[in-house]
């Protein structure tokens, strides 16, 4: 049996056929398979389209780990701190607490 590939535009409109289906209380499964997909298919499919949402809302930008992107807060509501830095022993280069690569 051939492989069917799907275009992004019926890729899209599939998933939120499901999506539509599964409002009213069907359960998921059961869209999946009205809308003739299986549920491996359907959950690739999500997985990559929210990949695709997160980096077009980031702009392409790659976020550094210690930083917040603009407009996050910490669950506490105050400002998200980058770990502490000391200076090693011997060398006076910079080493991060906790033992770990910096």
């Amino acid at each position: 049996m051939a492989t069917k590939w799907h275009k992004p535009e019926e890729i899209v409109t599939t998933l939120r056929q499901v999506e539509v289906l599964v409002g009213p209380g069907m359960r998921r499964v059961d869209a999946i398979r009205e809308v003739r997909i299986t549920e491996q298919t359907y959950y690739r499919w999500r997985k990559q389209r929210d990949l695709a949402r997160h980096w077009s809302e980031d702009n392409g930008r790659v976020r550094d780990g210690n930083r917040p992107t603009e407009g996050t807060q910490t669950a506490s509501g105050g400002e998200r701190t980058t770990a502490t830095r000391r200076l090693g022993p011997d060398t006076g280069h910079a080493h991060s607490v906790g033992g770990g690569k910096g």
